[in-house]
């Protein structure tokens, strides 16, 4: 089984191949008790494996029997990393990396080629130019293609010196092949310009054109640029046609504190359009990174898991070969097709991930929150309670077993979704309606406004598409008037109270998918899903859910307070 194996990704593929073709069911044990392979970061969290290693630390383990592993190690060649380019470089920090890298893993004599050929940038602050060249310096050289310059006006053109590959700055122009000897891109181009021909998509197709077909590029960018109409919608329209999207990771939101702009992580390989029935990509949400905010500052803490180290086992497989990898964490990972029926082109993890099942007191807590919320706005609008609590130990109990069901939203309403109808308070001036806006607390309620009936809604869901929470849903029984960044959800009207509060309780649960960026406005609303108990033929089991309510604190007096001015406002 002879094969040249030029990296580990690739002598991983290889393997694998091979030992499916002889038989093997290379699934994890862990995963598939007819299973035989460990991945690296699987053996380590084995404790049986782990003591059989020791301080190795290899690709993957194949099992044997019982007491016996195949230890398989597979090491690169520095020639598969290729030519790497930073256009908006800074002060050098990717491209740093990249040169630690190749010393790390490369003979000195290819690391020498390396930092003289194959390693490029553009700054176009001569100060930060400076602190770049000075960076790589400090690191064993490798300033040699890094220049202080507007990135637009040069393009990488190959050629050859001295024998080997390399390439060398010109100047562009119209009708220059959209091609270049850059094999891998690593960049951070700048956010919120005003200047609308540098925005941060036009910075990326920029490095596409200095690639090699194949070639892969990484790019920080604003969650804006894959969520937003407009240009950024017609460029992510053209990448997908012209090229394959590989991966695309959601940052913790405090990656770049005090800085308040939330980024992804986007990963492009040029030159091949994207089938939307074949190419699978990597979506994930990383909630953690091992850093904690303190001071103004960001600092390592050994309590706080790092998420993008467990991610990167995953991702270096799937940026080899997107077929290799089966793979679905709940909010945090999951690999599948691009939705080319979306209309948006929305290319956020948040819209691919599945919704973590959670334990049954999550369930209940989540649910009693509302109540809570519920209950504390009435008390605060002067609304007098006897309330009798129930004692702890008689709390309902869920089932053993619970079978989850998954529903639209339409699914409980007269009529689609829409929008609030008031822009500025200004419009409508001081009155007795209440004014539902993006407010977290007090129902939604921002004041009282002046509107006639006719404009109101009533025994509805208002769902806010903006504000901290920008997925925040409130029930009214009551005639209310909504801005028009809140969406209004018209409920059946047969839906009981308990089913009505279960609703906003889940709808709030899906909070993570949205963020100021990505605003859950009337549109998505309508898209809405929510996961909630069934009984044996598959519908919401109502009996269940008003057994939950039932044992509530408040909950017998919320409903006698809704039933009773409700039928009063539809008298």
């Amino acid at each position: 089984m002879a094969k040249i194996r030029k990296s580990e990704y690739r002598s991983y593929a290889w393997m694998k191949t091979e030992l499916q073709k002889a038989g093997w069911n290379t699934k994890n044990p862990a995963l598939d008790a007819g299973g035989e392979v460990y991945y690296q970061q699987e053996c380590l969290n084995h404790p049986e494996i782990r003591k059989v290693l020791g301080r190795q630390r290899p690709e993957f383990v194949i099992k044997l029997n019982e007491t016996e592993y195949w230890v398989i190690e597979a090491k690169g060649e520095v020639s598969e990393i290729g030519k790497v380019f930073d256009p908006t470089c800074g002060t050098g920090g990717f491209l740093v990396a990249a040169f630690d890298y190749v010393r790390e893993h490369a003979s000195p004599e290819q690391t020498q080629i390396f930092k003289e050929h194959r390693i490029f940038g553009i700054e176009q602050d001569p100060t930060v130019a400076t602190m770049a060249i000075i960076n790589m310096i400090f690191r064993g050289d490798g300033k040699s293609n890094i220049i202080n310059d507007d990135c637009f006006p040069e393009h990488l053109k190959s050629k050859t010196e001295n024998g080997i590959e390399t390439g060398e700055y010109v100047l562009f122009q119209e009708g220059m092949e959209n091609n270049g000897p850059v094999t891998k891109v690593l960049m951070n181009p700048p956010f919120s310009k005003n200047n609308e021909n540098e925005r941060e998509y036009m910075f990326i197709q920029h490095a596409l054109g200095q690639m090699q077909p194949g070639g892969i590029l990484f790019s920080i960018i604003p969650t804006s640029v894959l969520i937003k109409g407009g240009k950024p919608k017609n460029w992510r329209k053209q990448l997908l046609a012209e090229n394959t999207l590989l991966s695309v990771i959601d940052f913790p939101e405090d990656l770049f504190y005090p800085v308040g702009i939330r980024t992804v992580g986007i990963f492009i390989k040029k030159g091949i359009p994207h089938d939307a029935k074949k190419d699978r990509v990597l979506w994930a949400k990383v909630w953690q990174d091992g850093f904690v905010k303190s001071k103004g500052k960001r600092l390592s803490d050994h309590r706080i898991p790092d998420e993008l180290k467990e991610l990167k086992k995953y991702l270096k497989i799937h940026l080899y070969d997107t077929s290799i990898l089966r793979r679905n964490i709940p909010e945090k990972m999951r690999i599948c097709l691009w939705n080319e029926k979306d209309e948006n082109i929305e290319l956020m993890p948040e819209v691919y991930l599945e919704e973590a099942a959670e334990t049954k007191q999550q369930l209940m807590d989540q649910v009693e929150q509302y109540v809570r919320e519920y209950l504390s706005f009435l008390i605060k609008r002067g609304v007098k309670m006897n309330i009798k609590g129930k004692q702890e130990e008689e709390r309902y109990r869920l089932p053993e077993q619970m079978q989850y069901g998954e529903f639209m939203l339409s699914d409980f309403l007269w009529e689609p979704c829409y929008s609030g109808s008031v822009h500025s308070v200004s419009e409508v001036g001081e009155g007795r309606i209440p004014l539902i806006s993006c407010k977290t607390e007090n129902n939604g309620i921002v004041g009282h406004c002046d509107v006639d009936l006719e404009e109101c809604t009533y025994h509805c869901l208002t769902i806010a598409g903006d504000g901290s929470f920008p997925l925040t849903s409130y029930y009214h029984f009551e005639p209310v008037a909504s801005y028009d960044n809140v969406t209004i959800a018209p409920l059946e009207d047969d839906l009981s109270l308990e089913i009505i509060f279960f609703l906003a309780s889940r709808l709030n649960r899906s909070r993570w998918r949205y963020s100021y960026g990505r605003k859950c406005y009337a549109k998505k609303a309508r898209e809405l899903k929510v996961r909630i108990p069934v009984n044996e033929k598959g519908e919401p089991d109502e009996g269940m859910i008003k057994s939950m309510f039932s044992q509530m604190y408040g909950w017998r007096e919320i409903v006698s307070y809704i039933t009773a001015q409700r039928d009063h406002v539809e008298k």
